[in-house]
């Protein structure tokens, strides 16, 4: 994960009252940090540390000599960042199942399907997954409760869910169950019509349908909703590409 609101309960639920030992929780942007592999990792990952010897060793060095304030070269550190997580992914699901969180990581995962199971996504190199489908999200109370405008991680959890209900959206389309997909997007339409995301995911419902100028609309309103986000502006550039 990504996502201290998440990892912090979890660490202290594991640490302080030794509630499932079972789970192993990595938080990506500590191991950014040379302390969270060398100490932390190497305590409660021991044996996909040891698969990962190599690549750790390379990380960990080169993040000490980041942190010391001493030249380095940037791009070869953020490579070997990868690298280490590339491998410590491959070690862990080599016999456990992996799951991440929102935001994702570029570039994690890559080389395993990822399939929503409630409000993480399921990393596995089969495209059926090992994990049993979560019950579908019910969008409609998570989007109608109120929440305090100080309360950042309050204020995450509907988008989050409205991220991966939009998900299990494209699923469903891919799948064949059209009408369950379009009937999701139109609830989000309802719920969440300001949300830029919405109408992305709504355009990329009509590509997989072939409604290449309903999806334009679409990519279009998200655009306008939110400019900055960069997989509206890819996908629209891509599309306004494609011969019609």
């Amino acid at each position: 994960t990504r996502d201290w609101h998440l990892a912090s309960p979890l660490l202290y639920y594991q640490h302080v009252e030794g509630r499932r030992p079972d789970v192993g929780v990595v938080h990506i942007d500590l191991t950014r940090l040379s302390w969270y592999p060398e100490s932390y990792l190497e305590r409660f990952f021991s044996e996909p540390m040891a698969a990962c010897r190599t690549e750790a060793d390379t990380l960990i060095a080169g993040l000490k000599t980041a942190e010391r304030g001493q030249p380095h070269d940037r791009p070869q550190l953020v490579r070997a960042h990868s690298t280490f997580l590339a491998c410590l992914l491959d070690a862990v699901a080599h016999d456990r199942d992996v799951y991440t969180t929102l935001p994702l990581e570029p570039g994690f995962g890559e080389g395993y399907h990822r399939l929503p199971r409630g409000v993480v996504w399921e990393l596995s190199r089969s495209p059926l997954g090992s994990a049993a489908p979560a019950a579908p999200l019910q969008l409609e109370a998570v989007m109608t409760q109120h929440v305090h405008p100080r309360d950042l991680g309050a204020r995450k959890v509907p988008r989050t869910y409205l991220e991966m209900f939009l998900q299990e959206t494209i699923q469903l389309a891919r799948q064949g169950r059209a009408d369950a997909a379009r009937a999701r997007v139109q609830t989000a339409l309802e719920l969440a019509p300001r949300e830029a995301r919405v109408h992305l995911y709504a355009a990329r419902l009509a590509l997989i349908e072939g409604r290449s100028d309903e999806a334009l609309a679409a990519y279009e309103r998200a655009r306008r909703l939110d400019p900055g986000d960069p997989e509206v502006q890819q996908e629209l550039s891509r599309l306004r590409q494609m011969p019609r």
